[in-house]
């Protein structure tokens, strides 16, 4: 669809703007406020100077100034959906449509317009979230996965190391126990 509306008014309001510094900082204009410094050559210059930077500043915050009002009142969107309204019109006119005469509506029929057009947007909303949530199931599935190989490969290690462990408590036991019985045999025996 063709949205035109909002980048027009930005072209107007930026030709608006330049026609306006145009009249109010005209040369002349300024030289009959500093008539000192129009009376030379230097003076004349400084003063174009002067008058090509404030038209700059003038201009650049204005623009500014606009953009920050067009996003305060989402203008924007505003228009992109009167675009997108127009263009629809135009579409259901080309179609054979008849325009709907919405002061001829009962209202029921207003109600029942309203109830399918917040249908469809809930069926849309709920779409997305459906869409969405398939894709973070399949994310944490992925992610738990990984975490089930981790903690596989842990237990692995963790049973290895409690063999090894084992196997040296046996070595040591082993030859504690022996150590033992043979310093008691010799204790026994000098006594």
């Amino acid at each position: 669809m063709e949205r035109i509306r909002f980048e027009r008014l930005k072209v107007v309001c930026t030709k608006a703007l330049q026609e306006s510094i145009k009249k109010s900082l005209d040369i002349e204009k300024i030289k009959k406020c500093y008539p000192t410094l129009a009376s030379n050559e230097e003076g004349v210059k400084a003063l174009e100077i002067a008058r090509s930077q404030i038209i700059e500043f003038w201009l650049n915050n204005s623009l500014k100034e606009f953009e920050l009002i067009f996003k305060e009142r989402d203008i924007e969107n505003k228009l992109n959906s009167l675009d997108d309204l127009i263009q629809l019109a135009k579409e259901r006119s080309l179609n054979g449509a008849k325009p709907i005469q919405i002061d001829k509506l009962t209202p029921k029929e207003i109600i029942v317009a309203n109830i399918n057009y917040k249908k469809r947007q809930t069926i849309e909303s709920l779409k997305l979230m459906y869409d969405q949530l398939i894709v973070d199931n399949n994310d944490l599935f992925d992610e738990l996965t990984s975490i089930g190989k981790q903690s596989e490969t842990i237990k692995s290690d963790i049973e290895k190391n409690f063999t090894s462990i084992n196997k040296e408590l046996g070595v040591i036991n082993g030859g504690v126990d022996d150590n033992i019985d043979k310093l008691l045999d010799t204790v026994v025996n000098e006594l």
